[in-house]
């Protein structure tokens, strides 16, 4: 019955073929300064990196698994990760069609062996390929274990690109909720790629950009 929050600058950026994302946290108290590190390889699992103020140290997490919970909440180290199409088997696609749109509904299986879950069904925009809602299942069970989900209310488009701001992450097996939301976005920054090694984590750089729209928000 509980809510705990967290919030964290957040970068992403394609370096030679690969996707680098770093997130420093700045809330609650106790995690400010803890620093994470994610790099995406396609042809064995991901680079996951943590940096702990209070140690100093940076430390690789080399046991993490798809399904392990993200420092507590509803999100996987999965959902984090970029996916590779070939990673999934297609076992069915159908139209359905909701109050406000008509959708696809894309069945896989992944190919995985690691996968915490034996099939997913994306639900799919007809007009624009916009993904509604991820859910994922477990055996034959109808039911999913847990489903994501991003309404067109908190979607912008920046630079041609359809971005959703907020997230929704249901967990049946838990009975908990986490909500996801991105603020003061920005499409396309100049980005350093020295920003994105696990050696850089100590010094404690700061994301381009966070100090001037942070300075603009503390005058309004």
């Amino acid at each position: 019955g509980g809510v705990s929050r967290r919030r964290a600058n957040i970068a992403r950026k394609r370096i030679r073929g690969h996707t680098h994302s770093i997130g420093r946290f700045l809330d609650p108290p106790w995690m400010r300064g803890t620093t994470m590190l994610m790099i995406d390889n396609a042809d064995r699992s991901d680079d996951h990196f943590i940096y702990l103020p209070e140690s100093k140290r940076t430390r690789r997490l080399t046991s993490v698994q798809g399904s392990d919970s993200f420092l507590g909440s509803d999100l996987w180290y999965e959902d984090l990760e970029r996916r590779y199409p070939d990673e999934y088997d297609v076992v069915d696609l159908t139209s359905a069609r909701k109050p406000e749109e008509a959708t696809y509904l894309l069945r896989v299986r992944p190919t995985r062996e690691s996968s915490a879950y034996d099939e997913i069904e994306f639900e799919i925009a007809k007009k624009d390929f916009y993904l509604l809602g991820t859910s994922y299942f477990r055996g034959d069970s109808k039911t999913p274990i847990r489903r994501i989900t991003s309404s067109r209310e908190h979607m912008v488009i920046q630079d041609g690109h359809r971005i959703p701001t907020q997230y929704v992450v249901r967990n049946d097996v838990r009975g908990t909720e986490t909500v996801a939301r991105f603020m003061r976005m920005e499409v396309n920054p100049e980005l350093s790629d020295s920003l994105f090694r696990s050696v850089a984590l100590e010094v404690g750089r700061k994301i381009p950009g966070l100090g001037r729209q942070k300075k603009k928000d503390k005058g309004m």
